[in-house]
Protein backbone atom coordinates (compact mmCIF):
# COMPACT_ATOMS: atom_id res chain seq x y z
CA UNK A 1 0.00 0.00 0.00
CA UNK A 2 1.23 3.16 -0.75
CA UNK A 3 0.71 6.42 1.35
CA UNK A 4 0.66 9.96 -0.19
CA UNK A 5 1.50 12.65 2.49
CA UNK A 6 0.57 15.81 0.89
CA UNK A 7 1.03 18.78 3.32
CA UNK A 8 -1.83 21.54 3.38
CA UNK A 9 -2.21 25.03 5.09
CA UNK A 10 -5.19 24.92 7.62
CA UNK A 11 -6.66 26.57 10.60
CA UNK A 12 -8.35 25.84 14.10
CA UNK A 13 -11.66 27.36 14.28
CA UNK A 14 -13.13 27.75 17.64
CA UNK A 15 -17.05 29.50 17.20
CA UNK A 16 -17.68 31.88 20.54
CA UNK A 17 -20.81 33.80 21.17
CA UNK A 18 -22.04 34.52 24.38
CA UNK A 19 -26.00 34.13 24.85
CA UNK A 20 -26.77 36.88 27.35
CA UNK A 21 -28.46 38.81 24.47
CA UNK A 22 -31.68 36.72 24.72
CA UNK A 23 -34.40 38.39 26.35
CA UNK A 24 -35.33 35.53 28.74
CA UNK A 25 -30.91 34.55 28.97
CA UNK A 26 -31.31 34.37 32.66
CA UNK A 27 -34.70 32.10 33.41
CA UNK A 28 -33.21 29.89 30.64
CA UNK A 29 -30.25 29.29 32.60
CA UNK A 30 -32.11 28.40 35.66
CA UNK A 31 -34.42 25.87 34.27
CA UNK A 32 -31.41 24.47 32.43
CA UNK A 33 -29.83 24.18 35.55
CA UNK A 34 -32.72 23.35 37.80
CA UNK A 35 -33.02 20.34 35.02
CA UNK A 36 -29.28 19.21 35.07
CA UNK A 37 -28.78 19.46 38.81
CA UNK A 38 -32.57 17.29 39.21
CA UNK A 39 -30.77 14.32 36.97
CA UNK A 40 -27.92 14.25 38.23
CA UNK A 41 -24.45 12.36 37.91
CA UNK A 42 -26.04 9.26 34.93
CA UNK A 43 -23.08 8.26 34.10
CA UNK A 44 -21.01 7.12 37.50
CA UNK A 45 -17.80 9.05 35.93
CA UNK A 46 -17.30 6.07 33.21
CA UNK A 47 -16.57 8.86 30.52
CA UNK A 48 -14.11 11.67 30.49
CA UNK A 49 -15.78 13.85 32.59
CA UNK A 50 -14.59 13.30 36.17
CA UNK A 51 -17.95 14.95 37.57
CA UNK A 52 -21.44 14.61 37.45
CA UNK A 53 -23.35 14.25 33.29
CA UNK A 54 -26.72 13.63 33.50
CA UNK A 55 -28.28 11.13 30.47
CA UNK A 56 -26.58 11.64 26.84
CA UNK A 57 -30.07 12.21 25.17
CA UNK A 58 -31.31 15.15 26.64
CA UNK A 59 -32.30 16.62 23.38
CA UNK A 60 -35.00 14.12 23.55
CA UNK A 61 -35.77 14.51 27.43
CA UNK A 62 -36.17 18.43 27.65
CA UNK A 63 -37.81 21.46 25.91
CA UNK A 64 -34.97 23.66 27.24
CA UNK A 65 -32.46 21.39 25.63
CA UNK A 66 -34.15 21.69 22.21
CA UNK A 67 -34.53 25.21 22.93
CA UNK A 68 -30.78 25.87 23.29
CA UNK A 69 -29.94 23.21 20.43
CA UNK A 70 -32.39 24.99 17.70
CA UNK A 71 -30.25 28.39 18.80
CA UNK A 72 -27.27 26.61 18.51
CA UNK A 73 -28.33 24.93 14.80
CA UNK A 74 -29.39 28.52 14.10
CA UNK A 75 -25.81 29.47 14.66
CA UNK A 76 -24.02 26.86 13.17
CA UNK A 77 -25.67 27.63 9.73
CA UNK A 78 -25.26 30.97 9.30
CA UNK A 79 -21.24 30.41 10.25
CA UNK A 80 -21.40 27.50 8.13
CA UNK A 81 -22.00 26.82 4.23
CA UNK A 82 -24.15 23.82 4.66
CA UNK A 83 -24.75 23.11 0.57
CA UNK A 84 -24.15 20.37 -0.99
CA UNK A 85 -24.33 19.58 -4.84
CA UNK A 86 -27.48 17.70 -3.94
CA UNK A 87 -28.89 20.34 -1.66
CA UNK A 88 -28.67 21.38 2.08
CA UNK A 89 -27.33 19.69 4.89
CA UNK A 90 -29.57 18.97 7.95
CA UNK A 91 -27.92 19.59 11.33
CA UNK A 92 -28.80 16.10 13.21
CA UNK A 93 -28.16 16.00 17.27
CA UNK A 94 -26.36 12.94 18.02
CA UNK A 95 -26.22 13.40 21.81
CA UNK A 96 -26.23 16.10 24.41
CA UNK A 97 -25.76 16.11 27.72
CA UNK A 98 -25.89 18.19 31.05
CA UNK A 99 -22.11 18.29 33.49
CA UNK A 100 -21.75 19.62 37.16
CA UNK A 101 -18.04 20.33 37.98
CA UNK A 102 -17.81 20.63 41.59
CA UNK A 103 -14.04 21.71 43.51
CA UNK A 104 -11.89 19.41 42.22
CA UNK A 105 -13.28 18.28 39.15
CA UNK A 106 -12.26 18.37 35.46
CA UNK A 107 -12.56 16.71 32.30
CA UNK A 108 -9.90 14.81 30.70
CA UNK A 109 -8.63 14.97 26.96
CA UNK A 110 -10.89 13.44 24.60
CA UNK A 111 -12.32 14.39 21.32
CA UNK A 112 -15.78 13.65 20.14
CA UNK A 113 -14.83 11.50 16.80
CA UNK A 114 -17.74 10.24 14.82
CA UNK A 115 -19.38 13.70 14.53
CA UNK A 116 -19.32 17.08 12.59
CA UNK A 117 -19.39 19.53 15.08
CA UNK A 118 -19.44 19.91 19.09
CA UNK A 119 -20.49 22.32 21.53
CA UNK A 120 -20.48 23.22 25.04
CA UNK A 121 -22.24 26.35 26.80
CA UNK A 122 -21.66 27.52 30.44
CA UNK A 123 -24.91 27.70 31.94
CA UNK A 124 -22.69 28.73 35.19
CA UNK A 125 -19.04 29.67 34.99
CA UNK A 126 -17.72 31.08 38.51
CA UNK A 127 -15.06 33.82 38.30
CA UNK A 128 -11.74 32.23 38.03
CA UNK A 129 -13.37 28.33 37.15
CA UNK A 130 -10.64 26.84 35.01
CA UNK A 131 -11.02 27.32 31.21
CA UNK A 132 -11.56 24.59 28.08
CA UNK A 133 -8.40 23.87 26.67
CA UNK A 134 -7.98 22.62 23.22
CA UNK A 135 -5.02 20.83 22.30
CA UNK A 136 -4.95 19.91 19.02
CA UNK A 137 -4.57 20.42 16.50
CA UNK A 138 -3.92 23.58 17.55
CA UNK A 139 -3.54 25.64 21.03
CA UNK A 140 -5.94 27.44 23.01
CA UNK A 141 -7.52 28.41 26.10
CA UNK A 142 -11.37 29.75 26.85
CA UNK A 143 -12.26 31.34 30.03
CA UNK A 144 -15.92 30.97 30.29
CA UNK A 145 -18.58 33.20 31.34
CA UNK A 146 -22.36 32.38 31.83
CA UNK A 147 -23.89 32.31 28.32
CA UNK A 148 -20.41 31.09 26.38
CA UNK A 149 -21.06 29.13 23.59
CA UNK A 150 -18.53 27.19 21.46
CA UNK A 151 -18.53 25.46 18.74
CA UNK A 152 -15.73 23.80 17.00
CA UNK A 153 -15.21 20.94 14.73
CA UNK A 154 -15.46 17.42 16.83
CA UNK A 155 -11.76 16.15 16.00
CA UNK A 156 -10.58 18.69 18.06
CA UNK A 157 -8.77 17.44 21.67
CA UNK A 158 -9.92 19.56 24.73
CA UNK A 159 -10.04 18.92 28.15
CA UNK A 160 -10.68 21.14 31.23
CA UNK A 161 -8.39 21.72 34.07
CA UNK A 162 -9.70 20.94 37.73
CA UNK A 163 -12.07 23.16 39.14
CA UNK A 164 -10.50 25.72 41.78
CA UNK A 165 -13.46 27.06 42.94
CA UNK A 166 -16.13 26.37 45.33
CA UNK A 167 -19.12 27.40 42.98
CA UNK A 168 -20.24 24.47 40.60
CA UNK A 169 -19.68 25.24 37.02
CA UNK A 170 -22.21 23.78 35.16
CA UNK A 171 -22.71 23.24 31.37
CA UNK A 172 -24.06 21.24 28.59
CA UNK A 173 -21.92 19.72 25.78
CA UNK A 174 -23.14 18.11 22.66
CA UNK A 175 -22.35 16.66 19.26
CA UNK A 176 -23.96 17.64 15.83
CA UNK A 177 -23.78 15.29 12.36
CA UNK A 178 -25.58 15.99 9.58
CA UNK A 179 -27.83 14.53 6.94
CA UNK A 180 -27.46 15.14 3.29
CA UNK A 181 -29.88 15.01 0.17
CA UNK A 182 -31.81 17.71 1.56
CA UNK A 183 -33.69 20.74 -0.28
CA UNK A 184 -33.13 24.12 0.65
Amino acid sequence: MKIHKIPIQSEMRVYEDNLNYLPDFKTFNQELKKEILKCGDQQKQQTAVVGSMTYWDMQHRSENFRKLLKIIGDKLYKLIDLRTSEGFVQLVCMDMWGVIHRKGEWTKHHTHLGNQYSFAYYIQAPKNCSPIVYSAPGSLEVHPTNGTLLLWESAYTHHTYKNKTKELRIMISGNLGWKTNVTG
